[in-house]
């Protein structure tokens, strides 16, 4: 199946209830929302009916469709625990859409809470996607702190052994972990 950058469904999922920072999506950074940094990105690629904020805040649902953002529904609170998992939330996404017939081909998660993601990071993800026959593509950044060498875990005796153990003593010799 053929897929163009007009079947990409943007989905930028975000929800109210962090417990770490308390309404999160919506606190300034740098005199903006927090979400508003990835509905602009979003924007410089795609058209406003591709994206869609999935949320169960109300006052983010309407700050983000002020910016262009479609919002087809409120995401339910099951939805919106600490415990919900972003597979779950496109899963339910996807179920809804399909009752309308309006299912995309293809989705590109943007996470609100990376806030400096480039243009050209989007663009060139989703080339590979489009153009080199791939499921699905996900960025990674190379770790500054190898868990191969700083990673540990306790073991039945409440000792911290190393997580990833092996002969390599020294962290400029550990592989790089992403």
């Amino acid at each position: 199946m053929r897929i163009d950058k007009k079947d990409v469904l943007v989905v930028i999922p975000a929800r109210s209830g962090s417990k770490g920072i308390p309404g999160k999506n919506v606190k300034k950074l740098n005199g903006k929302p927090l979400i508003l940094y990835t509905i602009e990105l979003a924007k410089k690629m795609f058209s406003n009916e591709q994206i869609v904020v999935n949320t169960d805040d109300l006052e983010l649902a309407a700050l983000a469709k002020k910016h262009g953002a479609s919002i087809p529904f409120i995401r339910p609170q099951e939805l919106a625990q600490d415990h919900s998992s972003s597979r779950d939330v496109i899963v339910h996404l996807l179920n809804t859409l399909k009752k309308s017939d309006s299912l995309p081909k293809a989705i590109m998660l943007l996470q609100p809470t990376s806030p400096l993601k480039e243009l050209q990071h989007l663009q060139e993800s989703l080339d590979l996607f489009l153009n080199h026959n791939c499921d699905m593509v996900v960025s990674v950044v190379e770790s500054k702190t190898n868990p191969y060498f700083n990673l540990f875990e306790e073991d039945e005796n409440g000792y911290l052994n190393k997580s990833k153990p092996g002969i390599i003593l020294r962290r400029q010799d550990m592989p790089p972990a992403l």
